[in-house]
């Protein structure tokens, strides 16, 4: 609850914050609405002699016009102002994703090209413009239909308690659900569609509560609705707020609530609210806009207590207060009802400053300049509708002459009064009326309407040729067109910076900072070429806003032709070692970006991507081969139907046979080499064995032989041994033996 000290402070400095912009504001606001639409009530105030003609110059309009397409086309054009970039090495791929998805955001999700209109016309001609930055979280309730499988019905329920999901339907039923064992696909033939098998299930009707919109919103804040305490910028200031209209309605949707998620919506307090409802006042004085806007669809209405549509004045203030009772302030956002003084809102402010204001020219000392090159073009606006009633109305004397006249030389002088055609006199017709004299026009008139043009230009630095308007002949030749062309475009890129860094870096830096805070879970955005995926953790980093150095007209065409000498000289570059073809790459789309083709990824193929794309796709390719005979054989189905091969049943079954037999011929021939194998070890070892036996008959014969004969002999029949099977042959022995061994068949 806050305390009344606090309560009295705030309502302190809202009432000098009202006072500023009653006083200050709003008086230089309307005079340069009205020179803006040359009004001519203005003029006649102004001009009060010469309201005989309503003609008014609108120069002011003109230029604000034509300079608004051109910063329009600067913002919204083939290149951006600026971009976002890493602070560290490693934020540069997600500060490429924050500019896509800031951009998306801006142009789709906010109809960003309507708001920066109104938010750099209004700038340019009333020197100041605001916008609005809130998160847009909403939460809304859906209806879905699903079908769940009886054996996970358990589950199904536990889900809906455990996420609040209520059921509000539940039948039973039969859902469809892929069968296993189809055949294999062969080539040439037409891809069958996979069969499908029902089982029992439950058609459930759920109603769940989910998170429709979440993203950064842009708002025009109209300049009658702002007000704040003087200082030099609207971040120092000691209050700013917003003072508007909203309905009963707008209150009761916004009341604070807390979400399944356990984030909140809303910001209004219940109680405050409902008191609110039940005794506020049913009467409303006026539009904020009416004095301004020459708004009068809300000038004295009345609504019932009960009407949804009553409208109060609220003011949501931006201020430091001390709200928490720790004698320290803390940046706070304070909502006041203008009837009664209630307050519905007050907590800290977590988001931060959320407005962004523009302006053609830069003051470091106030909030808006005191006066700028369209101010000075508005001065001779007022000097040429005044030159030029004269001038019309010397032209309307002369060519219908006032006329002198007697009224006793007319029979009825009521035949003059009316435009009679036959007017009857008492006297001679040249004695009765008698033209007065005529004044000619002065000779320099119209050479000092164009210097009067001339001296605007030069006071606001909007030529003629910067709005696409045709100079007079003394600057017809190249050199003065150049001349003239050149200074337009560096006026035109004076002021698109003074935007830019005023407004558009504002902006961006705080749409990063609310995407980064309220992104929760994966969204996907469609771009114009792809699908943008963005979570937490591909939006991580410290980024800032880069504003570009050369964004006027003539810039962009000498960039083109720079760029155009750039690729002429590249195919020489990489001959000579100095470039490879990611410098071409890059060459040719910053080209083509300048030119006018934004999204170039239809007609270029980066060279690092493909390089990266070649192995991977080699490696699930033989993936794909090395598996695909091991998955279901619906799932080999699909496969092969991609590829462009043909099956029918049949065929699968019959490969099925195949397989099977080449298997068993494969088994059968396994057995036959094991058991070959068996027979050849057994008539090794019987080798062995006989000649074992022939070497221990040979020992018998020998009892009667030397030591000496014997021990080489035994010597010899161990080196023999030693040499392998006896299939190989007894080399080295000179006698019968190894010849009958050879002869013996195996």
């Amino acid at each position: 609850m806050l305390k009344d000290s606090i309560k009295k402070q705030i309502l302190n400095k809202i009432d000098r914050a009202k006072t500023n912009a009653d006083d200050n504001v709003k008086p230089k606001d309307k005079e340069r609405l009205q020179r803006f639409r040359a009004d001519k009530e203005m003029y006649e105030k102004k001009l009060p002699n010469l309201t005989a003609y309503s003609f008014t110059d609108t120069s002011v309009m003109s230029a604000v016009f034509r300079m608004t397409a051109q910063l329009m086309k600067m913002v919204f054009g083939n290149s951006d102002i600026g971009s976002i970039k890493g602070r560290n090495q490693n934020d540069d791929a997600n500060a490429e994703i924050h500019q896509e998805l800031c951009n998306w955001q801006v142009e789709y999700a906010n109809q960003g090209y309507q708001k920066f209109y109104w938010w750099i016309s209004e700038c340019l001609y009333q020197l100041y413009s605001v916008v609005m930055v809130t998160q847009k979280r909403e939460y809304g309730e859906v209806e879905e239909e699903q079908q769940v499988p009886m054996e996970a019905a358990e589950e199904f329920m536990n889900q809906c308690i455990e996420n609040k999901v209520d059921i509000l339907e539940v039948s039973e039923g039969l859902m469809n659900m892929p069968q296993q064992g189809q055949p294999q696909p062969t080539q040439g033939q037409q891809p069958m569609q996979p069969q499908e098998h029902q089982i029992p299930c439950y058609n459930v009707k759920i109603k769940y509560t989910k998170l429709v919109h979440n993203y950064p919103l842009i708002e025009n804040v109209p300049s009658e609705e702002l007000i704040w305490i003087p200082a030099k910028t609207l971040e120092d200031s000691e209050l700013v707020g917003r003072r508007k209209q909203v309905t009963i309605d707008y209150l009761m949707r916004n009341i604070k609530k807390k979400q399944p998620d356990g984030t909140y919506t809303g910001m209004y307090d219940k109680k405050a609210v409902m008191e609110l409802v039940e005794n506020g006042s049913n009467s409303l004085d006026g539009d904020l806009m009416q004095e301004t806007r020459d708004n009068h669809e809300n000038d004295g209405e009345t609504y019932d207590i009960d009407d949804p549509n009553r409208k109060v004045t609220i003011v949501e203030c931006f201020v430091k207060a001390d709200i928490n009772n720790d004698h320290k302030l803390e940046d706070c956002i304070i909502t006041v009802v203008e009837d009664g003084n209630v307050f519905i809102r007050y907590e800290e402010n977590e988001d931060g400053f959320p407005f962004c204001i523009v302006s053609p020219v830069f003051d470091p000392y106030k909030v808006i300049p005191d006066i700028s090159g369209i101010d000075a073009l508005g001065q001779w606006q007022d000097l040429l509708t005044a030159i030029i009633r004269l001038t019309v109305q010397n032209l309307a004397l002369n060519n219908n002459p006032q006329q002198i006249c007697q009224s006793s030389a007319f029979v009825d002088f009521n035949q003059v009064l009316d435009g009679d055609q036959y007017i009857e006199v008492n006297t001679p017709a040249g004695e009765a009326m008698q033209p007065a004299a005529m004044i000619p026009l002065a000779p320099y008139t119209l050479d000092l309407i164009q210097l009067v043009k001339g001296w605007g230009e030069d006071a606001s630095g909007i030529s003629k040729i910067s709005q696409g308007i045709q100079p007079d002949t003394s600057t017809k030749t190249f050199g003065g067109m150049q001349i003239l062309a050149n200074q337009g475009s560096e006026a035109m890129t004076l002021i698109m910076r003074n935007i830019a860094e005023t407004g558009l870096k504002k902006l961006f830096t705080r749409m990063i900072f609310l995407n980064q805070k309220y992104i929760d879970n994966e969204q996907v955005v469609r771009l114009t070429d792809k699908d943008l995926v963005v979570n937490r953790d591909n939006l991580k980093g410290d980024f800032d806003y880069i504003i570009e150095a050369g964004m006027g007209a003539g810039v962009r065409e000498t960039d083109t032709q720079n760029m155009l000498t750039v690729l002429n000289m590249m195919p020489t570059l990489m001959q000579g070692g100095l470039a490879d073809l990611k410098c071409a790459y890059n060459a040719t789309k910053k080209y083509f970006e300048l030119i006018g083709i934004r999204h170039t990824d239809n007609l270029l193929i980066d060279p690092e991507k493909q390089q990266q794309q070649e192995p991977q796709q080699q490696e699930d390719k033989d993936n794909i081969s090395a598996n695909i005979q091991d998955a279901p054989i619906f799932i080999q189905a699909q496969f092969w139907a991609k590829k462009g091969f043909q099956s029918t049943p049949e065929m699968f079954i019959e490969q099925m046979k195949i397989d099977a037999q080449i298997k068993a011929m494969e088994a059968q021939s396994k057995n036959e080499a094991d058991l070959q194998k068996t027979v050849v070890q057994a008539k090794i070892q019987d080798q062995q064995s006989d000649k074992q036996h022939a070497h221990g008959m040979e020992a018998k014969h020998m009892d009667g032989m030397s030591r000496e004969r014997q021990a080489i002999l035994n010597g010899q029949i161990a080196r023999d041994n030693s040499q392998g099977p006896a299939g190989q042959g007894m080399q080295g022995i000179p006698d019968g033996n190894s010849q009958g061994n050879q002869g013996r068949p195996v």
